[in-house]
């Protein structure tokens, strides 16, 4: 009689389970390769050390200006260009005077102008996020803390100890402008004839601010003095 071979049971359970392993281990598992970063070209940005020596330069146009229209204030002597569909709500048209509601459009006119995408009647407190750029030319609500600047170099370097930052100057019919921002918003002031022109917008809307700031000029046609 033939003997039989008898499997070992630990032998076999050990080939079970090596077998199962293999059914449940990852097959062709590749790490993927990452993108490569794009580089980014830096924006120069003012600091304390630098506001004096930082070169100014020439705002240029970021977005189409096809169809865009001109708001030319004779009175305090400048002029811009703004989008097409906007509304423009200068002298006689904030309301009760603390700019509750925009009430109607008007001609360029006024020392402290809004130019704005919303309609006639909309009022301050739903205008936010939405676009829209101020124009002004009042001396007095500057304060009597800023009286002493004549130049933005001399104002910016005063900024360093507030919220507003400079970022950049830029160089608008020959007059430096400086570029300061603070959170969402972007302040712009430029001295002109010994009156101090403050332009105010958002940073989300960079490129449109810019290409608004391209567009500004000074006219020969002021007739207000400094109040």
């Amino acid at each position: 009689m033939q003997k039989q071979h008898l499997v070992p049971v630990s032998l076999f359970i050990l080939v079970l389970l090596l077998g199962a392993g293999s059914f449940f281990l990852p097959k062709n598992v590749t790490t993927p390769t990452p993108e490569p970063t794009r580089p980014t070209t830096p924006i120069p940005q003012a600091t304390t050390t630098d506001i004096y020596t930082m070169e100014a330069i020439v705002p240029e146009a970021k977005v189409s200006t096809e169809g865009w229209k001109t708001c030319r204030n004779e009175e305090y002597g400048w002029d811009l260009q703004y989008p097409e569909g906007w509304y423009v709500y200068g002298e006689g048209s904030h309301g009760d005077g603390i700019y509750t509601e925009y009430t109607h459009e008007t001609p360029c006119v006024g020392d402290n102008m809004v130019i704005a995408e919303w309609e006639p009647g909309t009022d301050r407190f739903t205008t936010s996020g939405r676009k829209s750029i101020r124009i002004n030319a009042n001396q007095e609500s500057f304060g009597t803390h800023y009286s002493e600047y004549t130049n933005v170099r001399d104002l910016a370097q005063s900024f360093t100890s507030t919220k507003l930052v400079p970022k950049r100057f830029y160089i608008v019919n020959g007059d430096e402008v400086m570029w300061a921002e603070t959170g969402s918003g972007v302040t712009l002031n430029v001295y002109h004839d010994s009156k101090r022109f403050e332009v105010t917008g958002d940073s989300k809307w960079r490129e449109l601010l810019e290409t608004i700031l391209s567009t500004f000029r000074f006219l020969d046609t002021a007739t207000s003095s400094p109040k």
